[in-house]
């Protein structure tokens, strides 16, 4: 039961990090291409 318990701790905090890599990475991709855009 522990383990499973850790199991869907680590998916979910995983899951997380990715989200927020994700969203992260398109911000400064947005930014970029705006940065370039304006240039």
């Amino acid at each position: 039961m522990a383990k499973a318990v850790d199991l869907r701790r680590q998916m979910f905090l995983s899951g997380m990090l990715c989200c927020l890599s994700e969203a992260f990475f398109y911000f400064s991709f947005k930014q970029i291409t705006g940065f370039f855009k304006f240039r």
